[in-house]
């Protein structure tokens, strides 16, 4: 099926399969993707240059079994000749059956520090890497926007499972779900880059299993308004605001801001929430 559309925002590519994708990221001159319906990537490991700025926007529809073993990416958003910039993004698309030894899932390179992720989920195996990575943004100004992520994510590595950077400066994650097992990997490396980098998550649920009990799960820089269930040593981050909830299986160990260590039948208890920590759970 031959590829559709133009590259325009009016009238983006339309693409059907792998071999579009290829040809819509880096054979063709338009700018803005979308997907038609769910596509395989082939069974090896990938690598999808994009030598001008992109946007895909997936419409609820699936990249399924992503493999990727090198240093770069399975899908990169800007080579530095053409970094992702202004209204570009990457938003309303699945990635199912991410395999990493090696590299990351998504690379953007947001060359004025207004890339945008929205609504992408990624289900996912990591033993080396991350599943994004962000660089050649502008130092100490706005970065990265990621307002809608779900990841259940497998790793024995003990990788920084989500996001990693080359730069420091100021990025914000809401929304998300994030689900992580650690398999038997200890000391374990940020979800998020480093208290340095200034990641900053807001409304963000944390379901952490860590095989290894000495496992201790270092979010990054702040948190607002998040719930952080699991088992392990311990949760750390540099500041919080809001009200944030932390379940007694995973103690606090860098205190700051408003933080309730709650025990398991406390967190599932929505009239406790309610009334005793000020949660915005309404209760009938």
């Amino acid at each position: 099926m031959a590829l559709g559309g133009s590259g325009t925002q009016a009238d983006p590519y339309i693409v059907h399969d792998w071999s579009e994708l290829l040809e819509a990221f880096d054979g063709v001159s338009g700018s803005y993707v979308e997907l038609a319906n769910d596509i395989e990537a082939p069974d090896e490991s990938v690598t999808v240059w994009a030598t001008k700025n992109r946007s895909l926007d997936g419409k609820g529809f699936a990249i399924n079994n992503l493999h990727h073993s090198g240093s770069d990416a399975a899908i990169n958003f800007g080579a530095s000749s053409g970094n992702i910039s202004g209204d570009k993004y990457l938003k309303n698309i699945k990635f199912t059956n991410v395999y990493l030894t090696g590299g990351f899932c998504i690379w953007q390179r947001p060359s004025d520090g207004t890339g945008n992720i929205k609504n992408v989920s990624f289900s996912s195996r990591i033993d080396s890497g991350a599943l994004i990575k962000v660089s050649y943004a502008p130092m100490y100004g706005p970065w990265l926007s990621i307002n809608g992520i779900a990841a259940n994510i497998e790793t024995g590595t003990g990788n920084c499972c989500i996001l990693v950077n080359e730069w420091e400066s100021t990025s914000t994650i809401s929304n998300g779900n994030i689900k992580v097992k650690y398999l038997n990997c200890s000391p374990q490396n940020p979800l998020a880059g480093t208290s340095s980098y200034k990641w900053s998550w807001s409304n963000t649920l944390f379901d952490i299993t860590a095989e290894d009990t000495e496992t201790k799960v270092n979010l990054g820089n702040s948190i607002s308004n998040c719930c952080i269930i699991g088992k392990g040593s311990g949760v750390s981050y540099s500041t919080a605001s809001g009200k944030n909830i932390v379940e007694d299986t995973l103690p606090v160990t860098t205190v700051a801001g408003v933080v309730y260590s709650l025990t398991t039948a406390q967190m599932k208890d929505a009239q406790y929430l309610h009334d005793t920590v000020g949660f915005p759970i309404g209760v009938e």
